[in-house]
């Protein structure tokens, strides 16, 4: 199918009561995607159309067995599963602009794959659709970018790495570009100046820089295009307004992160995941993330886990550092994500109508709500929520029709709070 056909027919799509739709999404299986061998072409997953409803439906599950990843190291420790004290979270009603509907419905609607939520290290409720099981390693899209910012602040606050360096001093080879001039803090804010636009219509056009972008990192090839890596075609990237003013989503800012984090530790991205966060985590399932054109692990964009494993680095984070009784990093890490936005920066973005009271730090997404809750999103609704009042955390896994929705948004994050809400009740 065309990429332009499909845009349209995902455009049609979004026509439908949202409120009508309330049973399951229809599963990777049973649109019949990737059965036979082969597949019939109009069911078949491949490196070009696998982040596309509905190939995404099967894909997300099965990045490994399309692109190239390469596997993080859980380290010694032994699985540690959660105590579970399981709650009936289904009927939880939710209100969004007088309509009331309920958390299963909201999750149904919005093709969930699975979700995990914890409270107070508990395991409290979970459900899994689309053939998902708590360990399925799942695409996580740009919640990956959370992860690369978490392990920056570890750096920061350890003295490996300066917040106020310039980009050009630690890398060299984005001297000349427009990257140079821009210092550590404001790639891990996004409020980097660099010209860019990420939206899925720049994303989807073969013609495009963003698709070129896409293809350089392995997430959307293009048949012919060569993709040499990331580091090759960040240079490419020019300076479009002032560093430092305004909050402005940019994926390729957290590749520069990630090349800066090689780059201080000698070491690629995997390693240092592991041996700073995944080590500690008792990990019961497999995380990767998919390699760009160079062989490198994309930071931006790449990472693939499990419910469970991902809620395990939620808890991480929500329990401030400590985690199976040890310190894996210090608790001023985290308020400084809570506490140190600039709200002036984001409140000048899209992204204010969703978050009047928000901000963005160390890519994280901060709501500015009484509950200090936070949050890595990524595309097509995948979540890590962190609620820190109520001692919360949810971790989603989705293959939405569309990339990003503002319905959804509100529905589900509405869901979240609500969740949290009863739970301490």
């Amino acid at each position: 199918m065309k990429l332009g056909k499909l845009l349209l027919t995902v455009g049609a799509g979004l026509l439908i009561n949202m409120s009508l739709m309330a049973q399951a999404a229809p599963t990777s299986a049973d649109l019949g995607l990737m059965k036979g061998f082969p597949a019939p072409e109009d069911k078949r997953v491949d490196a070009g159309n696998w982040i596309l409803y509905p190939y995404n439906t099967w894909a997300f599950k099965n990045v490994q067995r399309l692109l190239p990843t390469t596997n993080i190291d859980n380290g010694s420790l032994e699985a540690i599963p959660f105590d579970k004290k399981i709650n009936n979270l289904d009927d939880i009603e939710v209100n969004i602009a007088g309509e009331k509907l309920t958390v299963k419905n909201i999750l149904e609607t919005h093709h969930t794959d699975g979700i995990v939520v914890l409270h107070k290290g508990d395991l409290v409720y979970e459900r899994f659709w689309n053939d998902m099981t708590a360990t399925t390693p799942h695409w996580m899209a740009s919640t990956s970018k959370s992860i690369t910012g978490t392990l920056a602040a570890i750096y920061i606050e350890r003295g490996v790495l300066d917040e106020n360096a310039l980009v050009k001093d630690i890398i060299p080879e984005l001297a000349t570009s427009g990257w140079g001039n821009a210092t550590v803090r404001e790639l891990l804010d996004m409020s980097v100046g660099t010209d860019w636009d990420e939206s899925m219509s720049a994303i989807v056009n073969e013609q495009s820089f963003a698709r070129q972008y896409a293809a350089a990192a392995n997430s959307l090839q293009i048949k012919g295009y060569d993709g040499s890596g990331v580091m090759a075609f960040l240079p490419n990237i020019e300076k479009g307004r002032k560093h430092g003013e305004s909050f402005l989503y940019n994926s390729p800012a957290t590749d520069v992160m990630g090349w800066i984090l090689n780059r201080i530790t000698g070491n690629n991205l995997e390693h240092n995941v592991s041996i700073e966060l995944w080590q500690y985590l008792g990990a019961m399932g497999q995380s990767n993330y998919l390699l760009d054109g160079a062989g490198i692990a994309w930071p931006t964009g790449g990472m693939s886990s499990g419910l469970y494993d991902l809620a395990k680095f939620g808890l991480l984070i929500q329990q401030e550092g400590m985690i199976n009784g040890k310190r894996v990093f210090s608790s001023a890490i985290v308020k400084d994500i809570i506490e140190n936005g600039n709200k002036e920066q984001f409140a000048k973005s899209p992204h204010a109508d969703l978050y009047p009271n928000g901000h963005y730090r160390n890519f994280w997404w901060v709501k500015g709500d009484e509950d200090n809750s936070f949050m890595a999103k990524g595309i097509y609704g995948q979540y890590i929520y962190i609620n820190p009042a109520k001692e919360t955390v949810i971790v989603r896994f989705a293959s939405e029709k569309e990339s990003a929705s503002q319905l959804r948004m509100k529905q589900v994050e509405a869901a979240f709070q609500q969740i949290s809400d009863y739970l301490n009740k």
